[in-house]
Protein backbone atom coordinates (compact mmCIF):
# COMPACT_ATOMS: atom_id res chain seq x y z
CA UNK A 1 0.00 0.00 0.00
CA UNK A 2 1.57 3.58 -0.68
CA UNK A 3 1.92 6.04 1.63
CA UNK A 4 -0.58 8.47 2.02
CA UNK A 5 2.30 11.36 2.46
CA UNK A 6 2.88 13.58 -0.88
CA UNK A 7 6.38 12.39 -2.02
CA UNK A 8 7.78 16.03 -0.72
CA UNK A 9 6.44 15.56 2.75
CA UNK A 10 7.88 11.78 2.72
CA UNK A 11 11.25 13.68 2.19
CA UNK A 12 10.43 15.89 4.73
CA UNK A 13 9.80 13.39 6.80
CA UNK A 14 13.33 11.56 6.34
CA UNK A 15 14.92 14.62 7.00
CA UNK A 16 13.48 15.10 10.35
CA UNK A 17 13.47 11.24 11.31
CA UNK A 18 17.50 11.37 10.25
CA UNK A 19 18.16 14.54 12.49
CA UNK A 20 16.24 13.00 15.54
CA UNK A 21 18.61 10.22 15.20
CA UNK A 22 21.62 11.96 14.61
CA UNK A 23 20.63 14.45 18.19
CA UNK A 24 20.29 11.04 19.80
CA UNK A 25 23.37 9.84 18.92
CA UNK A 26 24.92 12.64 20.08
CA UNK A 27 23.17 12.99 23.31
CA UNK A 28 24.16 9.43 24.59
CA UNK A 29 27.71 10.16 23.18
CA UNK A 30 28.17 13.22 25.43
CA UNK A 31 26.34 11.32 27.68
CA UNK A 32 28.75 8.49 27.76
CA UNK A 33 31.82 10.84 27.93
CA UNK A 34 30.38 12.49 31.22
CA UNK A 35 29.92 9.06 32.83
CA UNK A 36 33.86 8.63 31.86
CA UNK A 37 35.89 10.74 34.43
CA UNK A 38 39.26 9.72 32.28
CA UNK A 39 37.75 10.92 29.17
CA UNK A 40 36.70 14.19 30.41
CA UNK A 41 40.28 13.93 32.14
CA UNK A 42 42.06 13.05 28.74
CA UNK A 43 39.99 16.38 27.11
CA UNK A 44 40.61 19.02 29.84
CA UNK A 45 44.50 18.04 29.41
CA UNK A 46 43.74 18.82 25.72
CA UNK A 47 42.29 22.16 26.09
CA UNK A 48 45.32 22.88 28.54
CA UNK A 49 47.86 22.32 25.92
CA UNK A 50 45.93 24.33 23.19
CA UNK A 51 46.02 27.00 25.82
CA UNK A 52 42.03 27.28 26.48
CA UNK A 53 42.15 26.82 30.14
CA UNK A 54 38.64 28.00 30.84
CA UNK A 55 37.09 25.12 28.68
CA UNK A 56 39.35 22.52 31.04
CA UNK A 57 37.91 23.61 33.98
CA UNK A 58 34.51 23.05 32.29
CA UNK A 59 35.64 19.56 31.81
CA UNK A 60 37.44 18.95 34.61
CA UNK A 61 34.45 20.42 37.25
CA UNK A 62 32.45 17.52 35.44
CA UNK A 63 34.77 15.33 36.83
CA UNK A 64 34.49 16.38 40.45
CA UNK A 65 30.75 16.39 40.58
CA UNK A 66 31.05 12.52 39.53
CA UNK A 67 34.47 12.06 41.70
CA UNK A 68 35.33 14.53 44.15
CA UNK A 69 38.18 12.62 45.43
CA UNK A 70 39.80 12.71 42.27
CA UNK A 71 43.36 13.94 42.93
CA UNK A 72 44.17 13.69 39.18
CA UNK A 73 41.25 15.89 38.36
CA UNK A 74 42.45 18.59 41.57
CA UNK A 75 45.85 19.04 40.38
CA UNK A 76 44.79 19.90 36.94
CA UNK A 77 41.91 21.98 37.70
CA UNK A 78 44.57 24.12 39.82
CA UNK A 79 46.93 24.05 37.10
CA UNK A 80 43.70 25.79 34.98
CA UNK A 81 42.83 27.82 37.62
CA UNK A 82 46.64 29.69 37.43
CA UNK A 83 46.25 29.70 33.56
CA UNK A 84 43.67 32.00 34.27
CA UNK A 85 45.32 33.71 36.59
CA UNK A 86 42.74 33.34 39.96
CA UNK A 87 46.05 31.61 42.19
CA UNK A 88 43.84 31.78 45.46
CA UNK A 89 41.25 29.15 43.74
CA UNK A 90 44.66 27.18 43.03
CA UNK A 91 45.93 26.77 45.65
CA UNK A 92 42.56 25.62 47.38
CA UNK A 93 42.29 22.83 44.53
CA UNK A 94 46.30 21.74 44.75
CA UNK A 95 46.03 21.23 48.65
CA UNK A 96 43.16 18.87 48.36
CA UNK A 97 45.09 17.43 45.63
CA UNK A 98 48.03 16.98 48.24
CA UNK A 99 45.97 15.76 50.57
CA UNK A 100 44.13 12.99 48.53
CA UNK A 101 47.84 11.87 48.16
CA UNK A 102 49.33 13.33 45.23
CA UNK A 103 52.63 14.40 45.72
CA UNK A 104 54.46 14.63 42.76
CA UNK A 105 57.10 17.14 42.18
CA UNK A 106 54.68 18.84 39.74
CA UNK A 107 52.08 19.55 41.96
CA UNK A 108 55.04 21.08 44.47
CA UNK A 109 55.79 23.53 42.13
CA UNK A 110 52.18 24.44 41.38
CA UNK A 111 51.51 25.04 44.87
CA UNK A 112 54.66 27.67 45.19
CA UNK A 113 53.83 29.33 42.12
CA UNK A 114 50.29 29.71 43.49
CA UNK A 115 51.63 31.42 46.42
CA UNK A 116 53.81 33.70 44.33
CA UNK A 117 51.36 34.60 42.63
CA UNK A 118 49.51 36.13 45.30
CA UNK A 119 52.07 38.01 46.19
CA UNK A 120 52.64 35.92 49.08
CA UNK A 121 56.66 35.56 49.28
CA UNK A 122 56.95 35.10 52.65
CA UNK A 123 55.04 32.17 52.68
CA UNK A 124 57.12 30.97 49.18
CA UNK A 125 60.17 30.75 51.05
CA UNK A 126 58.79 29.54 54.66
CA UNK A 127 56.96 26.49 52.53
CA UNK A 128 59.39 25.78 49.85
CA UNK A 129 62.32 27.36 50.41
CA UNK A 130 64.69 24.78 51.80
CA UNK A 131 63.15 21.80 49.83
CA UNK A 132 64.55 19.40 46.93
CA UNK A 133 63.03 18.03 45.02
CA UNK A 134 64.12 14.71 42.51
CA UNK A 135 63.41 16.34 39.29
CA UNK A 136 66.56 18.91 37.73
CA UNK A 137 63.73 20.95 36.27
CA UNK A 138 61.22 20.78 38.78
CA UNK A 139 63.90 21.76 41.31
CA UNK A 140 64.64 24.40 38.80
CA UNK A 141 62.28 25.91 39.01
CA UNK A 142 61.38 25.48 42.46
CA UNK A 143 64.55 27.22 43.09
CA UNK A 144 63.59 30.22 40.81
CA UNK A 145 60.13 30.52 42.18
CA UNK A 146 61.76 31.06 45.53
CA UNK A 147 63.83 33.71 44.13
CA UNK A 148 60.93 35.23 42.93
CA UNK A 149 59.64 35.49 46.56
CA UNK A 150 62.97 36.79 47.98
CA UNK A 151 62.90 39.61 45.22
CA UNK A 152 59.45 40.64 46.76
CA UNK A 153 61.42 40.95 49.83
CA UNK A 154 64.06 42.96 48.97
CA UNK A 155 66.70 39.97 49.00
CA UNK A 156 68.45 40.40 45.95
CA UNK A 157 71.08 38.85 46.59
CA UNK A 158 69.65 35.59 48.00
CA UNK A 159 67.25 35.90 44.75
CA UNK A 160 70.32 36.10 42.45
CA UNK A 161 71.54 33.27 44.38
CA UNK A 162 68.86 31.48 43.97
CA UNK A 163 68.06 31.75 40.21
CA UNK A 164 72.16 30.78 39.56
CA UNK A 165 71.04 27.52 41.08
CA UNK A 166 68.13 27.54 38.74
CA UNK A 167 70.01 28.10 35.87
CA UNK A 168 73.02 25.58 36.96
CA UNK A 169 70.05 22.86 36.86
CA UNK A 170 68.84 24.30 33.48
CA UNK A 171 70.29 27.09 31.75
CA UNK A 172 66.54 27.20 30.03
CA UNK A 173 64.54 28.04 32.88
CA UNK A 174 62.24 30.84 32.18
CA UNK A 175 61.41 31.99 35.66
CA UNK A 176 65.09 32.24 36.38
CA UNK A 177 66.07 33.90 33.43
CA UNK A 178 63.07 36.40 34.06
CA UNK A 179 64.31 36.67 37.73
CA UNK A 180 67.88 38.05 36.95
CA UNK A 181 66.26 39.91 34.05
CA UNK A 182 64.42 41.78 36.34
CA UNK A 183 67.95 41.99 38.16
CA UNK A 184 69.25 43.47 35.73
CA UNK A 185 66.56 46.07 35.36
CA UNK A 186 66.90 47.45 38.97
CA UNK A 187 70.40 48.32 38.23
CA UNK A 188 69.39 49.82 34.99
CA UNK A 189 70.88 47.73 33.17
CA UNK A 190 68.60 47.64 30.19
CA UNK A 191 70.67 45.81 27.34
CA UNK A 192 71.25 42.66 29.07
CA UNK A 193 67.44 42.47 30.71
CA UNK A 194 66.24 42.46 27.31
CA UNK A 195 68.46 39.98 26.48
CA UNK A 196 67.60 37.47 29.46
CA UNK A 197 64.20 37.72 28.63
CA UNK A 198 64.38 37.28 24.51
CA UNK A 199 66.51 33.98 26.16
CA UNK A 200 63.38 33.24 28.22
CA UNK A 201 61.16 33.79 24.91
CA UNK A 202 63.42 31.46 23.34
CA UNK A 203 62.38 28.30 25.64
CA UNK A 204 58.53 29.30 26.03
CA UNK A 205 57.43 31.64 23.17
CA UNK A 206 53.79 31.81 24.66
CA UNK A 207 55.22 33.16 28.14
CA UNK A 208 52.58 35.82 29.79
CA UNK A 209 55.53 36.99 31.94
CA UNK A 210 57.95 36.77 29.41
CA UNK A 211 56.11 39.18 27.05
CA UNK A 212 54.79 41.37 29.68
CA UNK A 213 58.29 41.54 30.91
CA UNK A 214 59.34 42.71 27.50
CA UNK A 215 57.17 45.41 27.50
CA UNK A 216 57.42 46.78 30.77
CA UNK A 217 61.51 47.03 30.29
CA UNK A 218 60.49 49.04 26.89
CA UNK A 219 58.07 51.13 28.46
CA UNK A 220 60.49 51.97 30.80
CA UNK A 221 63.19 53.03 28.57
CA UNK A 222 60.41 55.36 26.93
CA UNK A 223 60.51 53.09 23.78
CA UNK A 224 56.72 54.07 23.56
CA UNK A 225 56.06 52.50 19.93
CA UNK A 226 57.88 48.53 20.60
CA UNK A 227 56.62 48.80 24.27
CA UNK A 228 53.29 49.15 22.46
CA UNK A 229 53.98 46.62 20.05
CA UNK A 230 54.77 44.41 23.34
CA UNK A 231 52.20 44.76 25.07
CA UNK A 232 49.88 43.83 22.14
CA UNK A 233 51.89 40.16 21.45
CA UNK A 234 51.22 40.06 25.47
CA UNK A 235 47.43 40.46 24.85
CA UNK A 236 47.67 37.52 21.86
CA UNK A 237 49.40 35.02 23.99
CA UNK A 238 46.51 35.87 26.60
CA UNK A 239 43.56 37.16 24.71
CA UNK A 240 40.91 36.52 27.64
CA UNK A 241 43.75 37.92 30.61
CA UNK A 242 42.81 41.37 32.12
CA UNK A 243 46.56 42.18 33.12
CA UNK A 244 47.98 42.44 29.23
CA UNK A 245 44.86 44.80 28.25
CA UNK A 246 45.22 47.03 31.57
CA UNK A 247 48.95 47.57 30.87
CA UNK A 248 48.53 48.29 27.43
CA UNK A 249 46.01 50.89 28.36
CA UNK A 250 48.04 52.18 31.20
CA UNK A 251 51.02 52.62 28.46
CA UNK A 252 48.94 54.44 26.46
CA UNK A 253 47.30 56.88 28.28
CA UNK A 254 51.06 57.89 29.59
CA UNK A 255 51.49 58.33 25.95
CA UNK A 256 48.43 60.94 25.75
CA UNK A 257 47.03 58.11 22.62
CA UNK A 258 43.44 58.06 24.24
CA UNK A 259 41.99 57.26 21.26
CA UNK A 260 43.48 53.94 21.32
CA UNK A 261 42.78 53.32 25.18
CA UNK A 262 39.48 54.07 24.54
CA UNK A 263 39.46 51.00 22.08
CA UNK A 264 41.03 48.80 24.15
CA UNK A 265 38.67 49.71 27.28
CA UNK A 266 36.07 48.43 25.11
CA UNK A 267 37.73 45.14 24.23
CA UNK A 268 38.69 44.81 27.86
CA UNK A 269 34.91 45.43 29.10
CA UNK A 270 33.47 42.67 26.59
CA UNK A 271 35.73 40.49 28.08
CA UNK A 272 35.66 40.97 31.70
CA UNK A 273 32.31 43.51 31.90
CA UNK A 274 32.42 43.03 35.52
CA UNK A 275 35.64 43.17 36.53
CA UNK A 276 36.53 46.20 38.58
CA UNK A 277 40.19 46.55 36.74
CA UNK A 278 37.45 47.28 33.69
CA UNK A 279 36.02 50.24 35.98
CA UNK A 280 39.32 51.37 37.11
CA UNK A 281 40.56 50.95 32.77
CA UNK A 282 37.54 53.50 32.20
CA UNK A 283 38.46 55.99 34.96
CA UNK A 284 41.68 56.19 33.71
CA UNK A 285 41.17 57.08 30.32
CA UNK A 286 38.18 59.82 31.29
CA UNK A 287 40.78 61.33 33.47
CA UNK A 288 43.17 61.29 30.71
CA UNK A 289 40.19 63.05 28.80
CA UNK A 290 39.90 65.45 31.64
CA UNK A 291 36.11 63.89 31.96
CA UNK A 292 36.39 64.45 35.52
CA UNK A 293 33.08 64.11 36.54
CA UNK A 294 32.28 60.74 34.22
CA UNK A 295 35.34 59.31 35.70
CA UNK A 296 33.83 59.14 39.30
CA UNK A 297 30.93 56.53 38.42
CA UNK A 298 33.60 53.78 37.47
CA UNK A 299 35.93 54.52 40.51
CA UNK A 300 33.42 54.44 43.02
CA UNK A 301 32.98 51.18 41.24
CA UNK A 302 36.44 50.07 42.03
CA UNK A 303 36.55 51.80 45.18
CA UNK A 304 33.22 50.01 46.46
CA UNK A 305 35.04 46.46 46.19
CA UNK A 306 38.31 47.58 46.73
CA UNK A 307 38.55 50.51 49.23
CA UNK A 308 42.11 50.50 49.45
CA UNK A 309 43.18 50.19 45.53
CA UNK A 310 45.62 52.92 45.46
CA UNK A 311 45.56 54.16 41.87
CA UNK A 312 42.15 54.11 42.25
CA UNK A 313 42.24 56.77 45.36
CA UNK A 314 44.66 58.73 43.59
CA UNK A 315 42.73 58.88 40.44
CA UNK A 316 39.25 59.90 42.68
CA UNK A 317 41.20 62.46 44.63
CA UNK A 318 42.19 64.15 41.00
CA UNK A 319 38.70 63.98 39.80
CA UNK A 320 37.18 65.41 43.35
CA UNK A 321 39.50 68.44 43.12
CA UNK A 322 38.96 68.82 39.47
CA UNK A 323 35.14 68.93 40.35
CA UNK A 324 35.33 71.37 42.61
CA UNK A 325 34.63 68.34 45.92
CA UNK A 326 38.00 69.48 47.98
CA UNK A 327 36.83 67.79 51.23
CA UNK A 328 36.02 64.49 49.41
CA UNK A 329 39.02 64.83 47.61
CA UNK A 330 41.36 65.68 50.67
CA UNK A 331 39.55 62.36 52.43
CA UNK A 332 40.90 60.24 49.42
CA UNK A 333 44.01 61.70 48.95
CA UNK A 334 45.13 61.47 52.85
CA UNK A 335 44.55 57.44 52.32
CA UNK A 336 47.11 57.87 49.49
CA UNK A 337 49.67 59.73 51.34
CA UNK A 338 48.93 57.47 54.40
CA UNK A 339 50.15 54.85 52.28
CA UNK A 340 52.68 55.84 50.44
CA UNK A 341 54.33 58.93 51.92
CA UNK A 342 57.20 59.41 49.52
CA UNK A 343 54.93 59.77 46.37
CA UNK A 344 54.98 63.06 45.47
CA UNK A 345 51.39 63.06 43.24
CA UNK A 346 49.30 62.90 45.94
CA UNK A 347 51.34 65.07 48.16
CA UNK A 348 51.10 67.77 45.83
CA UNK A 349 47.37 67.15 44.82
CA UNK A 350 46.95 67.13 48.66
CA UNK A 351 48.46 70.52 49.28
CA UNK A 352 46.66 72.41 46.68
CA UNK A 353 43.09 70.75 48.17
CA UNK A 354 43.87 72.06 51.68
CA UNK A 355 44.97 75.57 49.87
CA UNK A 356 41.51 75.37 48.22
CA UNK A 357 39.91 74.56 51.84
CA UNK A 358 41.44 77.58 53.15
CA UNK A 359 44.19 75.62 55.15
CA UNK A 360 46.96 77.81 54.35
CA UNK A 361 49.66 76.44 57.33
CA UNK A 362 48.82 72.91 56.83
CA UNK A 363 49.46 73.82 52.57
CA UNK A 364 52.89 75.57 53.44
CA UNK A 365 53.96 72.62 55.56
CA UNK A 366 53.44 70.27 53.03
CA UNK A 367 54.61 72.67 50.75
CA UNK A 368 57.98 72.97 52.10
CA UNK A 369 58.31 69.05 52.31
CA UNK A 370 57.67 68.54 49.04
CA UNK A 371 60.67 71.53 48.15
CA UNK A 372 62.97 69.18 49.77
CA UNK A 373 61.90 66.02 48.37
CA UNK A 374 61.52 67.74 44.05
CA UNK A 375 62.03 71.42 44.79
CA UNK A 376 63.41 71.48 40.58
CA UNK A 377 59.58 70.59 39.77
CA UNK A 378 58.35 73.19 38.26
CA UNK A 379 54.53 72.78 39.56
CA UNK A 380 56.01 72.32 42.94
CA UNK A 381 57.28 75.37 43.03
CA UNK A 382 54.53 77.07 41.36
CA UNK A 383 52.31 75.92 44.76
CA UNK A 384 55.05 77.36 46.48
CA UNK A 385 54.00 80.76 45.20
CA UNK A 386 50.52 80.03 45.81
CA UNK A 387 50.94 79.41 49.39
CA UNK A 388 53.23 81.72 49.90
CA UNK A 389 50.37 84.64 48.80
CA UNK A 390 47.82 82.93 50.50
CA UNK A 391 49.91 83.02 53.79
CA UNK A 392 50.49 87.02 53.07
CA UNK A 393 54.26 86.54 52.20
CA UNK A 394 54.25 88.39 49.13
CA UNK A 395 58.18 88.50 49.16
CA UNK A 396 58.26 84.56 49.08
CA UNK A 397 55.83 84.03 46.72
CA UNK A 398 57.28 86.47 44.25
CA UNK A 399 60.88 84.69 44.61
CA UNK A 400 59.14 81.07 43.83
CA UNK A 401 56.67 82.38 40.96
Amino acid sequence: MKSALPNRARRRHSRVGFGSLLLALAIVVTGCGRENPQALISSAKAFLAKGDASASIIQLKNVLQKDPNNPEARYLLGMSLLKIADPVAAEIELNKAVALGLTSDEVQVALARALLDQGAGEKVIAQFGSKKLPSPPKQAELRAIVGMAQLMQNRQEDARGAFAEALALDPASVTANLGMARLAASEQDFAKAVSLVDTALGSSPASLDARMLKADLLAAQGQSEPAEKAYRDAIQVAPKQVVPRLSLIAHLVRYRSLDKASAEVDALVKIAPKDPRSSYAKAMVLVGQKKFSEARAPLLQVLKVAPDHLPSLLLAGMAAFETGAYPEAESYLRKVTNKVPKAILPKRLLAATHLRLGQTNRALIEVKELLEKAGQDPAIVALAGEASLASGNVTDAARYY
